[in-house]
């Protein structure tokens, strides 16, 4: 049993004190509150506040001793976080720097490793995108903040949407007539409970003040890439999406969305089933992109 299993033992059994503790007292002072009422002829609104006004008190209680005893810790340090609604201490959300442009390949932000402004395996394959922008590599705390994402935290889309926007705001890209989410597998869809492309995508389109396009799907049968090698990732096909709601896309500047990039292979996948719209541009944007090559 690890450190981590402890806390949260020892988190359970406080909770279990506050509830005895609540329970032994609450019932005495509600039944005197009670007769207090009855004695004074208070109206029914009023004791239907004074018990609304005692479970806010309770949660307030059980909240104070718990941030005491078992303060909440940064999820990439594990340092002491005093402020509850953030996941990430000073320190580390000082290390939320954008990447720059300036050292990434021109077309699928990966990493440059020599002086020119487009990547070997860019030059090599057919560009179906224009560009791919992502605000972070995948690792420190940018990871954690994705994975926490992915492991059901659907909260934290805001943040990790404004951090997209903000990156493709900077590079002064034309803005996108659409918002198009990357049909993911129904087995993470699933799994998860809900869709994490999906909820990206909508709150970049409410960002940027652009309709969402929930254009395609994925077969049954094709497992996550995430599961996969980078060779097998490589050779995800177009075959694999299919048109939900087939439509003219003639003119249109298309903003594929999703929140990782390894491979390319997906968003490339998708921007080729769309390229049958006949779309004028089609850029992609994601959260982290994730050196694997």
């Amino acid at each position: 049993m690890d450190w981590k299993e402890i806390r949260l033992l020892s988190k359970f059994a406080l909770f279990r004190k506050i509830d005895v503790f609540c329970g032994d007292v609450a019932p005495n002072f509600s039944s005197m509150c009670e007769h207090m009422f009855e004695k004074f002829g208070a109206a029914d609104s009023q004791k239907g506040n004074f018990n609304k006004q005692m479970e806010f008190r309770k949660k307030s209680i059980k909240g104070a001793l718990t941030h005491l005893f078992f303060p909440a810790l940064c999820i990439q340090c594990t340092e002491p976080i005093f402020d509850q609604r953030t996941l990430l201490c000073h320190s580390c959300i000082g290390t939320l720097i954008p990447l720059d442009p300036e050292t990434r390949c021109l077309i699928c932000s990966a990493q440059l490793i020599d002086e020119t402004r487009v990547c070997e395996a860019c030059r090599e394959r057919r560009a179906l995108l224009r560009r791919i922008v992502a605000p972070f590599a995948y690792t420190g705390a940018p990871k954690e903040l994705l994975d926490q994402f992915l492991s059901g935290r659907s909260s934290l889309k805001t943040i990790l949407a404004s951090y997209m926007v903000l990156q493709w705001l900077n590079l002064d890209l034309p803005f996108p007539d659409a918002i198009v989410p990357v049909a993911e597998s129904r087995f993470i869809t699933f799994r998860r409970g809900f869709s994490h492309s999906q909820l990206l995508a909508e709150e970049v389109a409410h960002l940027l003040e652009r309709p969402v396009l929930t254009l395609l799907g994925r077969r049954i049968g094709d497992f996550p890439q995430r599961r996969r090698s980078f060779e097998q990732r490589k050779k995800l096909s177009t075959q694999n999406f299919f048109w939900k709601e087939p439509r003219d896309l003639s003119g249109q500047t298309i903003l594929l969305v999703d929140d990782l990039m390894g491979s390319c292979a997906t968003l490339r996948a998708c921007a080729e089933k769309l390229i049958e719209g006949f779309p004028e541009r089609i850029y992609g944007l994601t959260f982290c992109i994730e050196e694997l090559w």
